[in-house]
C-alpha cells in the first residue's frame, strides 16, 4: 500500500489574524487536516481489508485442500469396505470347503473303524457249517 500524500498546510501568521484573513486559512487548514485524516483512515481500512482478504483466501485454500483429502479418504474407505466384503465372502467359502473336507475325512475314518470292527468280529466268530 502506498503512503497517503500529505497536503501542505498554510501557516497563519499574527499579521493574518489582524487582517482577518485567518478564517479562510483556518478553514482551508482544517479541511486539509480532515482530508489527511480521512486518507489515513481509508488507507488503514484498505490495509485491514487486504489482510482479511489474504486470511480468507488462505482459509478457502485450506478448506479446498481438506475437501480433496476427504474425497480421497472416502474413495479409500469405499475400496476398503469392498475388500472387507470380498474377504468375508472368501472366508465363508473357505470355511464351507474345510467343513466339507472335515466331514468327508470323519466319514472315512468312521467307515475304516467300522470295517476293522467287522473284520475283527467276523474273524473271531467261529463259522460252523451244518452238514447233515
Amino acid at each position: 500500500m502506498s503512503k497517503p500524500k500529505y497536503v501542505a498546510t498554510p501557516t497563519i501568521t499574527p499579521r493574518d489574524l489582524e487582517l482577518g484573513i485567518p478564517d479562510v486559512k483556518i478553514k482551508s487548514t482544517i479541511s486539509n487536516i480532515e482530508q489527511t485524516k480521512h486518507i489515513e483512515k481509508t488507507t488503514k481500512v484498505k490495509e485491514e481489508v487486504a489482510v482479511v482478504k489474504e486470511i480468507l483466501t488462505d482459509n478457502l485454500k485450506k478448506a479446498l485442500d481438506r475437501d480433496k483429502e476427504l474425497e480421497k479418504m472416502e474413495i479409500k474407505t469405499d475400496d476398503f469396505d469392498k475388500r472387507a466384503h470380498d474377504f468375508k465372502n472368501g472366508a465363508g467359502k473357505v470355511k464351507k470347503m474345510f467343513c466339507c473336507r472335515n466331514a468327508k475325512l470323519t466319514a472315512l475314518i468312521v467307515a475304516i473303524i467300522v470295517i476293522l470292527i467287522l473284520v475283527i468280529v467276523l474273524s473271531l466268530h467261529p463259522w460252523t457249517t451244518n452238514s447233515n
